[in-house]
């Protein structure tokens, strides 16, 4: 995965001309919703006019990740795609999203993982599974528990983005991380 630049040259606010460079591959995100959502205006503070498309994927009572629902540009085969997912703990509902994208047209080489958290045995899963796929990650956890959450973690992501967690005293551990 690699950003193609060219030289542009543009006039700045003072009237001058500046040369530069513009992003010359094309990209897009894609949201794991409802987590990933979260990453979305970050990405566009960065990339002002990019297209982001969105994926769901839920797990059952057992945990095992299923296809809901998936809204993708329709040229996103011949693009770069950024897949947002703040936490990575065993990977599988991420390993179920790039199924999709692939059996959309989307090139394992032209996926980049983007994750806040990720826990080794998922790195360690995904990267095994899919080799040409880069992660980038904020902080690596030490370890996963025995029923696959995240340790030391900081909960149900989504929720607490969201504010729809129970009240539950442990919340008070993601203020301690970040």
């Amino acid at each position: 995965f690699i950003f193609v630049f060219e030289p542009t040259t543009v006039i700045t606010p003072a009237g001058c001309a500046y040369e530069g460079t513009q992003l010359k591959s094309r990209i897009c995100g894609v949201s794991m919703v409802r987590a990933g959502e979260s990453m979305e205006a970050g990405l566009r503070q960065v990339f002002k006019k990019i297209r982001i498309g969105k994926i769901l994927i839920s797990k059952d009572e057992d945990g095992v990740p299923h296809f809901l629902f998936a809204k993708f540009p329709q040229d996103i085969g011949e693009r770069q795609v950024l897949l947002l997912d703040p936490m990575l703990a065993t990977g599988a509902s991420v390993t179920e999203a790039v199924k999709v994208l692939m059996q959309h047209g989307v090139k394992e080489e032209n996926i980049l993982f983007l994750n806040l958290i990720a826990a080794p045995q998922g790195i360690k899963s995904f990267t095994k599974r899919f080799p040409k796929i880069k992660i980038v990650t904020v902080e690596i956890d030490k370890t996963l528990s025995n029923t696959g959450i995240s340790l030391p973690g900081i909960g149900e992501f989504g929720d607490r983005y969201f504010g729809t967690e129970e009240n539950d005293s442990r919340n008070s551990i993601i203020e301690n991380r970040f």
